[in-house]
């Protein structure tokens, strides 16, 4: 797949400089990015990158990158219901947020990790894994 069939929905800072490829940008944490990328597979678009890929759950990390195709067509029943499960458990992991502010203590730090989980994610799919 080339990267201009590809559309990364995001709401990481640094993903965003990323100015080889298109973005939606999503205000909110991650919960509001899974909820856009499952809007996006119900239009048809596919699901190109999981929605909680990494061990990084949605309450240790409010960035979050997912790659979905820029082209919609059919609609994957599969891929809907693999977001739908995503954005449930993002929205019972984030019902037990960790108390403290990591992103006031480790902003860019975070901003980073989902970055290089998108990065490996782009790097498969180059590599036609």
């Amino acid at each position: 797949m080339l990267t201009e069939e590809l559309l990364i929905v995001t709401n990481n800072p640094r993903v965003k400089e990323m100015t080889d490829f298109r973005h939606c940008w999503v205000e909110g944490e991650c919960r509001e990015v899974i909820m856009q990328a499952y809007n996006f597979v119900a239009q048809g678009h596919q699901l190109i990158s999981h929605p909680l890929a990494g061990s990084i759950k949605p309450n240790q990390n409010p960035y979050k990158s997912i790659l979905i195709s820029r082209l919609s067509g059919e609609v994957d029943i599969a891929a809907l219901k693999l977001a739908e499960n995503c954005l449930r458990k993002a929205e019972e992991l984030m019902e037990n947020k960790i108390p403290i502010d990591l992103n006031v203590a480790y902003g860019q730090d975070l901003q980073l990790v989902d970055q290089d989980l998108l990065l490996n994610a782009l790097q498969s799919i180059q590599e036609g894994r």
